[in-house]
């Protein structure tokens, strides 16, 4: 698998400034969101650390409103993405773990990665 290419930090562009920023969106609007937005998305959260760079994460873009709703079915708290233009679902490949447990750490951090990043393209 080819390694996430470590992108330089624009110029004026202060990550504390988007970790400051960044809340918990509920409510959508139905704009969509591009194809180069949500590579930026993933980007950002494939630079993310992880347990022996074992990078056991795993992204599913999800755009299909039919797809979205099921979601709520198996998760509880994203009651509110069939609202949403769009949804990333962060999952773990756990036979990748060099030890148990791993998986909980690895896709917290990509997914903080992800919602930083979005909150910097206006969409967090």
């Amino acid at each position: 698998m080819a390694r996430a290419r470590i992108l330089p930090l624009q110029a004026g562009r202060c990550r504390m400034d988007v970790i400051f920023r960044r809340r918990s969106t509920r409510k959508y609007t139905s704009e969509p969101v591009g194809d180069g937005e949500v590579k930026k998305l993933l980007q950002a959260a494939m630079t993310a650390p992880s347990a022996r760079d074992t990078r056991s994460w795993q992204f599913v873009v999800l755009r299909d409103r039919s797809l979205l709703e099921q979601v709520p079915g198996f998760h509880p708290h994203a009651r509110m993405l069939p609202e949403a233009a769009l949804g990333i679902l962060v999952c773990a490949d756990t036979a990748k773990e060099p030890m148990e447990g791993y998986w909980a750490t690895n896709c917290a951090a990509a997914t903080e990665n992800l919602l930083l990043e979005a909150e910097h393209l206006g969409l967090g």
